[in-house]
């Protein structure tokens, strides 16, 4: 309670006398070690404090990771070393210590900020974490770094691919990620978000447009049976408006009979409405695709990510 109240000289001196009644309780240790931190006393101190409840609790992930967070905004070095053994248990990915660690140093030492990206070197999954939180300029740095030492990025698994993917894909400007595709072609199955936003951006809405019918999962659809008549189907809709199965039966039929306009208005009837499913949007660009009005169907299919997020 006093260290909590920032009373850390009392602090101290509860802690040395439990210590004399229990000289293996390595809180005790840990506790003290964050109390001659915020007297800002020599470190020499707090660190042995720290080293003697680490040796006692050698396993655990959280101490080393509580040390550094109690480094920050005086000792960067000193914290880095900290997570750096934090990072090394059992435990510390799954429990996404190194994001915990990157909000924190953002958030009081941005020298901290800084040294985490060093702890990414090498780790895919630490990179793909550190990019995710990462300003234009740390983005960028990265990058660089990443394509210095793995040009190929074997190290990388596929799902990493994909997310490391992207990521890039949603950063500006995007020429580098397009060199980086036409060199390594097998990276497009990753990369065609952005290859395709590249090509909107450049309005050649055609190209984007294949590269999301070529790549970009269908979403789930309601189960459809092409037995009754249109005309049945038009008047089961017009008598329930708000069926989404009807509206979505009805809107099969008339595409499948090339009634495209007709399909796009009962499309329409349903993409008006925020609550209605987002799949009627990709099924909007679908259309707006099969009359060849590849802008049309670009922001049909831009409005069915916005709404699937």
């Amino acid at each position: 309670m006093a260290n909590r109240g920032h009373r850390f000289a009392h602090a101290i001196g509860l802690l040395d006398r439990g210590l004399e009644w229990a000289p293996l309780d390595w809180r005790l240790y840990f506790l003290r070690a964050v109390a001659r931190v915020g007297l800002r006393e020599s470190p020499a101190e707090a660190l042995a404090d720290f080293r003697r409840a680490r040796f006692l609790e050698p396993n655990a992930y959280q101490l080393p990771f509580e040390e550094g967070k109690a480094w920050l905004g005086w000792q960067p070095t000193l914290a880095l070393t900290a997570w750096r053994e934090a990072l090394q248990p059992q435990g510390a990915r799954e429990a996404g210590i190194y994001s915990l660690m990157l909000a924190d140093a953002a958030n009081y030492d941005t020298r901290v900020h800084d040294g985490l990206r060093e702890f990414a070197h090498d780790r895919p999954d630490l990179t793909i974490k550190y990019l995710e939180t990462a300003t234009r300029p740390q983005f960028e740095a990265v990058l660089q770094q990443l394509m210095a030492a793995d040009p190929e990025l074997q190290r990388f698994s596929p799902e990493e691919k994909k997310r490391f993917f992207a990521l890039w894909s949603e950063r500006d400007p995007l020429d580098r990620l397009l060199r980086s595709v036409q060199t390594h072609p097998e990276w497009l199955e990753f990369a065609w978000p952005g290859v395709a936003r590249y090509h909107a951006g450049q309005h050649e809405h055609e190209e984007a447009w294949q590269l999301v019918r070529r790549y970009a999962p269908q979403p789930a659809l309601p189960q459809y049976s092409p037995a009754p008549p249109l005309a049945q189907l038009a008047q089961k809709f017009s008598r329930s408006p708000d069926d989404y199965a009807a509206g979505y039966a009805l809107y099969r039929a008339q595409f499948d009979a090339g009634k495209t306009d007709d399909a796009l208005a009962t499309l329409r009837h349903f993409t008006s409405r925020p609550e209605a499913p987002v799949y009627f949007h990709y099924l909007e660009a679908e259309a707006w695709a099969a009359k060849e009005r590849w802008e049309r169907a670009w922001q049909s299919w831009q409005e069915y990510q916005r709404r699937s997020r």
